[in-house]
This record gives structure tokens, C-alpha cells and sequence, in this order.
């Protein structure tokens, strides 16, 4: 196996951690930037194969002029780095060249991470940058259905991934049961987020603290306590917004847009140039028929995230509403006329279940029939009966999920889930690891 690099990242440091047990330690690296993750990592890694990017900056005299790498995009992407701020300039320009020389020196043939936060995007950027493919950055991601596969992206936007040598066809797959487990996985997060679950957020938040002060990704306790209440708050007032059952819509036509939760890597980095769930949602209003109908289905996981006030400025407009949480998703699909979302695993579903599926970020499931990325130019030429048109004329060339590309070249193993530590499952990572970088 030829050198890697791992980007520590939460428990997914601790995931890798495990997985790479048995493998090689001078052939690991890492990448970290948090004071007690890189502690960890130093109790099981050689200290010269970690690189510890502490949020430490000077004045930069020798900025280069024609900088390649959109260094106020990634601020912008970041969740906790401030875009009014040009120490987070500073900061990430002077990673960059510590990470390029890290790379460089250690050999580095492949870099393993997630895509969410600054330091990921900009490492990611600086492989792409390198010459003739000498440096690959792999992003390990579950495909969603099934849950057990996953893939290694290469791209920002997990359009793209890594092609097997060998591919093994899936002949078992059963599609309602893997959407049944899907759904199931979100409802035990969801369900246990009850009272206790938030008092003890509270305490850890007030008390024991997982930031360092030299953390990047670091977010004030006063902004995560505010950030805390306010949620609490609009959880309190979702529940007084008027919602629509299924019967609702028995005898009307309507398209569903998918919202997601946010802050999170699909809508913050993938979908970045999308997030404005308003502005998507009046282009899908604005070419909707006169009797047509725009529900608007919220992610149970989003609930609080979002002010009172974005829905009550949507729910203004005329045939726009609210679905209830409760509601069958497969009935809801199977009576709509065509789905929403900037990249949401709903969309995902929804083309399985044959219905016309729009993402407004480019997704690694637009190669599925009924799937499609749409842009405002599309809103701009095109009315509903047209898109849907255009999406069932694509589908000739296109491919159904178990003949698609990406459950091809997907391999064994679980990303996330109560199990993922299992002995099975770290060794079906680890196999794909290995086979991916050899």
C-alpha cells in the first residue's frame, strides 16, 4: 500500500484510527487541528507523521498575487471561520503551504477525508492542483441505499468517484427494505433527541468543552449556548405552524421540494452555491400551473435550524405548504408529479420510485434514470411539463440502481450507524482502503 493521509475529523478519527490497526504505521499520516484529537493520535502514531495545524497566524508579507486556490470560498463553506476576519485568510494560506510540503516529503500518494470543514477543502484543492494525478483525495461516503456500500469520491460536489478494477453486480438488493432501514436510522437519531439528550448537549456545552482555543474549527461557547437556545425556541414554534396531512392532497396535483439539514457538508459545501432554500423554492413556485400545488417537506433532523419566519415567508405564496412529518414517504412520492431538493437522499428515493427527480447540485445519483441536475437557466427556459419531459427523454441513456455505475463500484462497508465499529465492518474498510491506494 502506498503512503496515505488521514484528515482527523471527530469520530471519524477514531474510526480511521481503528480501521488502519494491522496496516503499516509508516505508511499513515494525518492531518489534525484539534489540541486533543492530535493527542490522541500521537499516543498511537509516530509524532513526525502528524501534522498539527493549530490556528496560529502572522502577518503575511509574501502573499503570492495570483493565489490558485479560492481561499474565500472555503471561508464561506466553513461553518465557524468568520469571512469578515483576514486572519482566517492568513491562517488557511499558511496551512497551505505546510500541507504542500507535508505531502510533498512524506511521499503522499493518497489523502483520506471529509469534506466539511476548511482544512479538508483546502487539502482537497491543494491535491487537485498537484501534476498528473500524484496526489488523489478521497472522500469515503456512504451511497444511502444500501447503507452497508459506499464510495470514494473525487470530487467537492460527490459527483464523482473512484472506478474499481473489478466491479461485482448486486443481485439481492431490496429496495423498499434498504429505504425502510434508511428511514429507521433517521427516526432513532430523531427519537432520541428528547429531554435528556438536550439537558446533557447543555451540560457538555457549559462544561466540557471539545474546542480548543487554537481549534479552526472552533465556534464560541457563547455562540453555540445562543445558537443552543434559539433552536429550542424554534422547535417550540414549529410545532404551531399549520401542516398538511396526505389526505390533504388526495385529489390535487403537486411537486414536493425536500428541505435538509443544515449546517451540514451537502448543503454547506456541496450545495454552497444553492443554499438559499428560499430563493430554490420560489423558482419551483414560479413555474408551477395555476393549479398546481407546492408541499414542502422539512428533514426531521432540520427541525429548529431554520427561523419561524423562513416558512412563514414562504407559506405566503399561493398553493405553498407545509407537510407534516408523520406522512408515508412512498405514498407521498407516488402521488406527486415531481420532486426537489438541492442534493437530498429523498431525491435519491424518489427516482427509484420512478418519479421525475431534480437536484440542484450536481449528485453521484444523477446518473439514474428519472434523476436530474437542473440550473436557473432550466427554470428560466423551461416550464414543469417541460422538465419533466426533458428528464423521461434522458432516460434512454440512463441506468436503473442496480445497474448503475456507482452501486458497481461501490464497496462493502458502513461509514455510519450504531455498528460501524464492529470487526466485520472495520475489516471491509479496511479492505477497501487498501485495495483503493495499493
Amino acid at each position: 500500500m502506498k503512503n496515505i493521509c488521514i484528515i482527523a475529523n471527530f469520530e471519524k478519527t477514531y474510526l480511521f484510527s481503528s480501521i488502519l490497526k494491522g496496516v503499516d504505521k509508516k505508511k499513515v499520516y494525518w492531518i489534525v487541528a484539534n489540541r486533543k484529537q492530535k493527542n490522541f493520535l500521537y499516543r498511537k502514531f509516530k509524532k513526525s507523521n502528524i501534522l498539527y495545524l493549530p490556528k496560529i497566524t502572522k502577518n503575511l508579507n509574501n502573499l503570492k498575487k495570483n493565489e490558485d486556490i479560492k481561499i474565500n470560498e472555503i471561508i464561506y463553506s466553513d461553518r465557524s471561520l468568520d469571512d469578515g476576519s483576514g486572519k482566517n485568510s492568513e491562517y488557511l494560506v499558511q496551512s497551505k503551504s505546510k500541507i504542500e510540503n507535508f505531502i510533498k516529503n512524506k511521499e503522499i500518494s493518497f489523502v483520506i477525508g471529509e469534506l466539511t470543514w476548511a482544512i479538508e477543502i483546502l487539502t482537497f484543492n491543494i491535491c487537485k492542483n498537484f501534476n498528473k494525478k500524484k496526489v488523489i483525495y478521497l472522500n469515503p461516503s456512504s451511497i444511502r441505499l444500501p447503507q452497508d456500500r459506499i464510495l470514494f469520491f473525487n470530487d467537492i460536489h460527490q459527483s464523482k468517484y473512484l472506478k474499481r478494477n473489478k466491479t461485482s453486480k448486486i443481485l439481492d438488493l431490496k429496495f423498499n427494505e434498504e429505504q425502510k432501514e434508511y428511514s429507521k436510522y433517521i427516526e432513532e437519531i430523531n427519537k432520541n433527541k428528547n429531554n435528556f439528550f438536550y439537558f446533557k448537549k447543555f451540560i457538555n456545552l457549559v462544561f466540557n468543552d471539545y474546542f480548543d482555543n487554537l481549534d479552526p474549527s472552533k465556534i464560541s461557547k457563547f455562540s453555540r449556548i445562543k445558537k443552543f437556545i434559539l433552536k429550542k425556541m424554534n422547535i417550540f414554534l414549529f410545532q404551531f405552524l399549520k401542516k398538511k396531512d396526505l389526505q390533504f392532497f388526495k385529489n390535487k396535483k403537486f411537486v414536493i421540494f425536500f428541505l435538509q439539514k443544515t449546517p451540514e457538508q451537502s448543503m454547506d459545501v456541496k450545495g454552497m452555491y444553492y443554499n438559499d432554500n428560499f430563493k430554490n423554492l420560489e423558482n419551483v413556485w414560479k413555474i408551477l400551473p395555476p393549479n398546481f400545488h407546492l408541499v414542502i417537506k422539512e428533514h426531521p433532523s432540520n427541525i429548529g435550524n431554520l427561523n419561524i419566519s423562513f416558512y412563514k415567508k414562504i407559506l405566503k405564496k399561493n398553493k405553498v405548504y407545509l407537510l407534516k412529518n408523520n406522512v408515508d414517504f412512498n405514498k407521498l412520492v407516488k402521488k406527486s408529479f415531481a420532486t426537489f431538493s438541492v442534493n437530498s437522499t429523498a431525491s435519491l428515493n424518489s427516482s427509484c420510485l420512478n418519479i421525475p427527480s431534480f437536484t440542484f447540485a450536481k449528485c453521484y445519483f444523477n446518473e439514474l434514470k428519472y434523476s436530474m441536475k437542473i440550473s436557473t437557466e432550466d427554470f428560466i427556459e423551461h416550464n414543469l411539463f417541460s422538465l419533466v419531459s426533458l428528464i423521461k427523454t434522458k432516460n434512454k441513456f440512463k441506468s436503473n440502481l442496480l445497474n448503475s455505475d456507482f452501486l458497481l463500484n461501490s464497496h462493502k462497508g458502513k461509514i455510519f450507524g450504531a455498528d460501524i465499529f464492529s470487526a466485520s465492518n472495520l475489516k471491509n474498510l479496511r479492505n477497501s482502503i487498501k485495495e483503493v491506494c495499493k
